[in-house]
């Protein structure tokens, strides 16, 4: 499963030609994967984020979600694509990611030097 979801201005809308790409073997793991994409959320269970975000969205309707942590998730993606802040993409869509070893490599340098040139451990 494949999902985009959207920048937004300062206001909170979303911007359609901007956002970010996850793919996630269903609705639960792809929140999973939201949550962990900021420190102040990460430690949240998914419950308790889903409920923070939609009640930053809809802040005057009581929400409640399904008990089932999947059906739960489902309801909340689909939530968010009703407000147009993710789209749901093909299966089939390319997702451009990153090596794995990315930020690791990135890790080993300070300021365009080596940290193992200072004695530092990256």
């Amino acid at each position: 499963m494949k999902i985009l979801i959207h920048s937004t201005t300062l206001d909170g809308e979303p911007l359609e030609a901007d956002g970010i790409a996850l793919e996630g073997k269903n609705c639960a793991e792809l929140v999973e994967i939201m949550k962990g994409q900021t420190p102040f959320t990460i430690e949240a269970t998914a419950r308790d984020y889903m409920l923070g975000v939609l009640g930053r969205i809809e802040p005057d309707r009581k929400l409640q979600l399904p008990e089932d942590p999947e059906s739960a998730a489902a309801e909340f993606l689909t939530l968010l694509g009703k407000h147009g802040l993710v789209e749901f993409l093909p299966d089939d869509a390319f997702i451009d990611r990153l090596p794995e070893d990315t930020f690791a490599k990135e890790d080993e340098w300070y300021c365009g030097f080596r940290m193992d040139d200072f004695g530092l451990k990256p």
